[in-house]
């Protein structure tokens, strides 16, 4: 989205979120994937939130302001741990 936005794309444009939203939505599904692929390990669920979770703060109370990619950050946070937890529990219950 920082591409888009050097390219001349203007932040004020009612369009101007949905790059980030769908750039977050690929970072959800990377975040899935990885919290399969690590059967739920800890470490890189709590590094890609910590990362999202400073994109949520500065759309919140930064510039540029957009309560959306905030929102969407919040979501993509809530998938990933889910996701972690998921993945965690099946992987201590199936060695149980």
């Amino acid at each position: 989205t920082a591409a888009l936005k050097a390219c001349g794309r203007d932040a004020a444009s009612p369009t101007a979120d949905y790059p980030a939203v769908t750039v977050l939505v690929a970072v959800a599904a990377l975040g899935v994937f990885i919290a399969r692929a690590t059967r739920g390990r800890l470490i890189p669920a709590v590094g890609i939130c910590w990362g999202v979770a400073w994109i949520a703060v500065g759309r919140f109370v930064g510039e540029p302001r957009s309560p959306l990619v905030g929102w969407a950050c919040v979501a993509v946070i809530a998938v990933v741990l889910a996701a972690s937890g998921w993945a965690f529990f099946r992987r201590t219950s199936s060695d149980a």
